[in-house]
């Protein structure tokens, strides 16, 4: 974990931070209100949302993500 970038955007890291402690109502929440990061590259680059949420192993944060248009390639 804490694989955060200062690269990222302050709204991509708050993204990361909500996958990586596996709070997938406040993921939802934020998602609702900034559709377009459910894609999100991560990490400057070198990884993304459905990526670090399925290596880590938290189903219901995918589930989420594909909820709110994340590509599952």
């Amino acid at each position: 974990m804490g694989l955060s970038s200062s690269k990222d955007t302050r709204e991509q890291r708050q993204v990361l931070s909500f996958i990586e402690l596996n709070q997938d109502g406040q993921l939802d929440e934020f998602l609702r209100a900034h559709p377009g990061l459910a894609n999100s590259k991560l990490c400057n680059d070198s990884t993304n949302t459905m990526c670090r949420a399925s290596f880590l192993g938290y189903k219901n944060i995918v589930v989420i993500l594909v909820k709110h248009g994340a590509d599952v390639n």
